[in-house]
């Protein structure tokens, strides 16, 4: 492996490992399988910026609330519901506790940004979309021989 290529994380290699509910162990133990490691982190915040990827902001998500950050899980919140979060039922006590925390006039604001930042990663992943088709279409189809 040449010195500049880094190995993926374990987070790109199984991000199922990320996302998958234990059966039969309590909440906490659940959270704690929830962290991340700096490399993770790293990658995950880079990949959702490149690509507005849902999955990626639940990962970084579950993270926060992991340890426990308020602030940052009140706008990580924000940020995966606006990207398209539906099943918001486990994450929801964690952010109405953290919410209560904020001075209202600070919540107010987080939503107005990351109304903005959300903005910008659906048109990023509208734009791969369409790129992604455009190509496709370009293409000759290699399993009609």
């Amino acid at each position: 492996m040449p010195a500049t290529q880094r190995p993926k994380s374990a987070a790109a290699k199984r991000p199922d490992r990320l996302l998958s509910e234990p059966q039969g162990t309590d909440l906490e133990a659940k959270i704690h399988l929830w962290r991340l490691s700096r490399r993770e982190l790293r990658e995950l915040k880079n990949h959702l910026s490149e690509t507005g990827s849902l999955h990626s902001s639940e990962l970084l998500l579950r993270h926060s609330i992991a340890f426990g950050h308020g602030r940052l899980l009140v706008r990580r919140y924000l940020l995966t519901c606006a990207l398209g979060l539906t099943k918001t039922d486990l994450y929801e006590p964690h952010f109405l506790k953290a919410s209560m925390a904020l001075p209202p006039d600070e919540l107010a604001r987080a939503r107005v940004e990351i109304a903005k930042v959300a903005a910008r990663l659906l048109g990023i992943r509208a734009a791969q979309a369409v790129g992604s088709q455009g190509a496709s279409a370009r293409e000759p189809d290699s399993s009609r021989v």
